[in-house]
């Protein structure tokens, strides 16, 4: 009979409290290295930082000592650890993770997609500027940069600044700007010092962290078409999301159709469904918006069963009809534009496109914006589900607001 038992009394008093009544041989915590085993047994995090346990394994009357050393599960575990902190957004609990990891007898054996996890982990909890240093943290053990990590950092900066943006209180602290300038630097020490050539995805991040859709475009016509390389989806999302809150509708729109016309695999739903606000301030005829808005949720009807059967359709981005149906509810709420909303939800319904509890509001908000009680009783009979009839108090109340 086999019994194991530890030098370190402290860890095997934890270990006893860990185990389960009815624990096998090969059922042993996973958080001491001897082998795989049940998430939920795990010791605290700086527990099992170390590279190697030490045990003892008795049979009859000999005793054995061995030295298990587990390096790789033990940092795929530290990152699992990290990214469930930042998916619970205790950014503190984040960043003393990765302290406490570089501190650690583990970060000798670091590699560079190690630190491409953490520095998307880090984007999760708008931490660009320590994802910067982790890059140069990750010079200084020796580990040779490559475009996936320069793509994770410049993606854990987008995302800081998009946070950063939406603050207003951060505008006139600066943080904005100073981390613009990291970016640049950034990508100069990357094409200039390493001399790694750019992807489209880098560009596309550059785009997110530009101040103006000035600079945005100048970066997708310097930078991607100029060196040969083909703008994808995101490539114009991105254009479009900084064009509209300036009010560049008209610069927007000209640049899109000569980018669709030049690259027309571009084009898809998603981005047809965004352009619609541009599109709405410069056309002159209120119907011709309307017949823009029926071509858009009819492709996007018919996108989820023609694309599947497509060759080569998971090789593309597949548009969502969900988004398409979420941006067009959104402009109908902001401008109260209940017919297209309600004609949205009909057409959703046709398709058997199941619609959540927000995209029923965004249509109620369009009716009563504009006032058509009568439009929004007949939307809550006949195309709400009795279910969400039940759990959702909110479309009740926008109901009765309909009719105030």
């Amino acid at each position: 009979m086999l019994r194991f038992v530890f030098r370190h009394s402290a860890l095997r008093r934890k270990y006893c409290q860990l185990r389960p009544k009815h624990s096998s041989f090969g059922k042993v915590n996973s958080a001491f290295g001897l082998c795989s085993g049940s998430r939920g047994l795990l010791t605290p995090f700086p527990q099992y930082l170390s590279t190697q346990v030490q045990v003892q394994v008795q049979v009859g009357g000999q005793r054995f000592s061995s030295t298990l050393t587990n390096t790789d599960s033990k940092i795929r575990e530290a990152i699992f650890q990290i990214q469930l902190a930042a998916k619970a957004k205790q950014h503190a609990k984040v960043l003393r993770m990765v302290d406490e990891l570089l501190d650690s007898e583990l970060a000798d054996s670091l590699q560079a997609k190690h630190f491409v996890f953490i520095s998307r982990h880090l984007g999760l909890c708008h931490q660009g500027q320590r994802a910067i240093t982790l890059h140069d943290q990750m010079l200084m053990f020796g580990i040779t940069p490559n475009v996936r990590t320069f793509s994770a950092v410049f993606g854990a900066c987008a995302a800081t600044a998009q946070h950063l943006a939406r603050n207003s209180h951060t505008a006139t602290t600066g943080e904005l700007e100073l981390l613009q300038t990291a970016v640049d630097d950034l990508y100069a020490e990357m094409t200039d010092s390493y001399e790694i050539v750019p992807d489209v995805a880098v560009h596309n991040v550059r785009m997110k962290i530009s101040s103006t859709f000035n600079d945005a475009r100048r970066i997708l016509e310097s930078d991607i078409i100029e060196c040969k390389m083909r703008p994808n989806a995101a490539t114009i999302s991105t254009l479009i999301a900084k064009a509209i809150p300036q009010h560049q509708f008209a610069q927007i729109v000209d640049t899109y159709d000569g980018i669709v016309q030049r690259y027309p695999e571009v084009e898809d739903v998603e981005l047809r469904a965004q352009l619609l606000p541009a599109q709405l301030r410069l056309v002159e005829n209120r119907e011709d918006f309307v017949t823009m808005v029926d071509d858009v949720l009819n492709d996007a009807a018919l996108v989820s069963v023609s694309a599947a059967g497509e060759p080569g359709a998971r090789k593309k981005r597949l548009p969502d009809p969900f988004r398409v149906y979420t941006m067009i509810l959104n402009l109908c709420a902001s401008r109260g534009m209940w017919k297209i909303a309600t004609n949205t939800v009909e057409v959703a319904t046709q398709r058997d496109h199941m619609l959540g509890v927000r995209h029923y509001i965004r249509a109620f908000k369009a009716c009563t914006k504009a006032g058509a009680g009568r439009a929004a009783i007949k939307m809550y009979n006949t195309r709400v589900p009795k279910k969400l009839q039940y759990v959702s108090h909110l479309l009740l109340d926008l109901l009765i607001r309909c009719l105030m």
